[in-house]
């Protein structure tokens, strides 16, 4: 049989601390942090575990973790420990500065045969030069995040001469065109 939860007290300067925090982290749009201490006040107020977790609409495990955390550590369980979310970056930012300028320079002065960047080439490039390995569909992302966007190539010419496109059309090619009679 589970134990019955030890009920959470709060004294107003607390109370008054966890809503400031709450109000601060709903007002930058971190809705996670401000979780927290909305699950922190409604056990403080009362409710039970499963009440709260509906309130703030998260697992009754998880609304459990943050009541122990904050029973440990107090206001501090309340606040990030890191500035950002997710996965480091593979590429540090000098990294992808200097992968920045070696695609504004062009593949050729790079070392690589071919006029163009593709996502498999820029993959193979970041490998061979900084030994870190992605997946050509994230090199797109890698990309949009550095600013470039996917450029298809040109059906026409970009410094073609309509003039000299109709000459050609008009008196070499038929000069140069077979005929039946030969």
């Amino acid at each position: 049989m589970a134990r019955p939860p030890i009920p959470l007290h709060l004294n107003i300067a607390q109370k008054q601390d966890i809503l400031r925090l709450e109000k601060e982290f709903s007002e930058a749009g971190r809705h996670r942090w401000a979780d927290r201490c909305r699950a922190i006040i409604f056990r403080a107020d009362g409710y039970g575990l499963e009440e709260t977790s509906m309130l703030v609409r998260r697992p009754a495990s998880t609304v459990k973790d943050w009541n122990r955390s904050y029973r440990k550590t107090g206001l501090r369980s309340l606040k990030p420990k890191t500035k950002t979310r997710g996965r480091k970056k593979k590429l540090g930012s000098h990294e992808r500065l200097l992968l920045t300028k070696a695609i504004e320079r062009g593949p050729r002065a790079c070392g690589i045969n071919g006029s163009v960047w593709t996502s498999p080439i820029v993959a193979d490039y970041i490998m061979k030069r900084w030994g870190v390995k992605y997946h050509p569909g994230h090199v797109r992302k890698l990309l949009h995040e550095l600013g470039f966007s996917v450029q298809f190539p040109r059906e026409k010419l970009a410094l073609a001469s309509k003039k000299a496109q109709e000459t050609w059309m008009n008196e070499t090619y038929p000069e140069i065109k077979k005929t039946p009679d030969d």
